[in-house]
């Protein structure tokens, strides 16, 4: 098969929740079929040779376009006024509908893979029949709902946007995504709820992946980890709300209990109010950006993931328990992980209170997680290297290609 994959970000490096899977999949399914890339970013200057070089090495064709410059209220505008969401208005571009259209004329693909949500406004209209596969990851208005239960300590003008985002998502996931021969989640919980919105839509669930052979334990653990955990992750928006309310009801606790506990919080640009409070509770380090996360995961023994939506599937609590760290979060969060189970693999909660209570037995007993940390590691190899899930992609895409030659027969017919 030719699969023609079109993506909002770069696939390379695999550094955030985009690229990881879009990498992967590009990876694993380029040894059976032959693949292409175009990618519609903000900035395609700062994408260097090399990493253009590195894709070219499963992928025969890659095409970078640059996204039109608007200013957010211009954006934001024309979506209140058009009614459409508002990062589908940000990648709205006449230009790159004319330049993929040309790709799949002079490329002849099998199948197009449209990478997220943003990217469904493209899979129609085309002269040639072709097999559609949007890879939306989550449900956008699911994690809308998630974060709506959380009004009172947003923003006013954050509960705002995100209420009115919400109806318009759940029209576009109703009435849009049984266009796609195959809708592709990263979740169970993700894909219930799209099924749900409705039935008609043909979705598959394929979880996340995590490199194995990358993120692997320490030979040894260094005594300076053993009161020490780490917060890898994104330290805006909604993440940064997550992670300033566990700061004050969760670590403030943990400190009065464990006085000697320190916590690595590892994301770029902090905002201002992270470093005050940080400064204010002790004994947190913020790391910004950090481009070895193998190394910077070694130096702790607990990773906290404060989230609390039963959304997607949190790559860094993948990547956590690859490393052999035990993996301390929201019931909500292991919904998307399946194979995960308290105090066998993972450690989970259902308060702040209680988050505190299960990091402190850690740090007083780290003696006793050995068997969750190797546990963790050993569901990783099972059922989460990205190798076992090559089969899955490559039958996701032959479905997908089989509805539509079945669609073009009874068109035909």
């Amino acid at each position: 098969m030719k699969i023609l994959f079109v993506s909002t970000d770069f696939p390379y490096p695999p550094n955030n929740g985009v690229r990881i899977k879009l990498y992967h999949a590009l990876r694993l399914v380029s040894s059976k079929n032959q693949t292409a890339l175009v990618a519609l970013v903000d900035n395609p200057a700062e994408i260097q040779d090399e990493q253009i070089r590195h894709i070219k090495t499963f992928c025969s064709d890659v095409t970078v376009v640059s996204l039109p410059r608007r200013s957010r209220l211009a954006i934001a505008f024309l979506a209140l006024v058009r009614g459409h969401l508002f990062f589908m208005e940000r990648y709205r571009d006449k230009s790159f509908c004319d330049i993929l259209k040309k790709l799949i004329q002079t490329w002849s693909p099998d199948i197009l893979h449209l990478d997220t949500i943003s990217l469904s406004q493209y899979g129609k209209d085309f002269d040639v029949p072709i097999a559609t596969v949007l890879s939306a990851n989550d449900s956008y208005a699911l994690n809308l709902e998630n974060e709506i239960r959380h009004w009172p300590y947003l923003h006013f003008w954050q509960g705002l946007y995100r209420m009115s985002q919400y109806f318009p998502a759940r029209w576009h996931e109703t009435k849009v995504y049984p266009q796609f021969d195959v809708c592709h989640f990263v979740s169970s919980v993700d894909g219930g709820y799209i099924t749900k919105l409705n039935p008609l839509t043909n979705v598959v669930v394929i979880p996340n992946g995590v490199d194995i052979n990358y993120f692997r334990p320490p030979k040894s653990i260094n005594k300076s980890a053993f009161n020490s955990a780490i917060y890898v992750g994104n330290v805006e928006g909604m993440c940064l709300t997550y992670l300033e309310r566990f700061l004050e009801k969760t670590w403030r606790r943990v400190r009065k209990e464990v006085p000697g506990a320190k916590l690595n919080i590892v994301g770029k640009n902090p905002a201002n109010s992270l470093k005050k409070l940080a400064a204010d509770i002790g004994g947190i380090s913020l790391k910004g950006y950090v481009k070895d996360l193998n190394s910077a995961y070694t130096e702790s023994l607990i990773s906290v993931v404060p989230v609390r939506k039963n959304c997607g599937i949190i790559n860094k609590a993948l990547e956590s328990m690859a490393m052999g760290l035990i993996v301390v979060g929201f019931k909500e969060i292991y919904q998307g992980i399946p194979g995960t189970e308290h105090n066998v693999n993972c450690i989970s909660a259902d308060s702040y209170e209680n988050l505190a209570i299960e990091i402190v037995k850690i740090f007083m007993h780290p003696e006793k997680a050995n068997i969750i940390r190797q546990s963790a590691r050993d569901l990783m190899e099972k059922r989460y290297s990205w190798e076992s899930l090559s089969d899955d992609f490559c039958n996701m895409y032959s479905e997908a290609l089989k509805r539509q030659r079945h669609k073009n027969c009874h068109v035909s017919f």
